[in-house]
């Protein structure tokens, strides 16, 4: 499988990039981070792999989109097709796992909408009832 080609530089360049433009030590982002600094260096010389939310948190330290540090500042656009419009028939077979992920230029999901698709989906059939009729009154 051929890698998509984002930019010049690899995400732990970027991180890099972005710390000394902070003119940040590697120390004081892994102190932020509450992270124990050798593994946070492992990470930005690609030691170590870089979980997802700690991508979301050193962009946050920094100051900058995820974003920017995933895909950098003129990212190639990959030729994938145009997402499908979420259509929903019966709310009761509903396939959560697509909702959480949905998203187009004019319709987001917040987080909070997120949560409460979570505990939905956790709800027992009684609680999802209770909430269908809870619901009704917005309609």
């Amino acid at each position: 499988m051929d890698i998509i080609k984002t930019s010049d530089l690899t995400i732990n360049e970027r991180i890099r990039k972005y710390r000394k433009e902070k003119k940040m030590s590697q120390k004081q982002v892994a102190a932020a981070l509450d992270m124990n600094y050798t593994t946070y260096s492992q990470m930005e010389r690609e030691a170590k792999n870089i979980p997802a939310q700690t991508v979301l948190n050193i962009a946050y330290v920094l100051g900058v989109k995820a974003e920017l540090l995933l895909y950098g500042e003129n990212p190639i656009e990959p030729d994938f097709p145009e997402p499908r419009p979420l259509v929903v028939k019966d709310p009761n077979q509903v396939d959560f796992t697509a909702v959480l992920k949905y998203k187009t230029p004019d319709f987001e999901i917040t987080h909070e909408e997120k949560q409460i698709i979570k505990i939905f989906k956790n709800a027992t059939e009684k609680q999802k009832q209770q909430i269908r009729e809870f619901m009704k009154q917005f309609q």
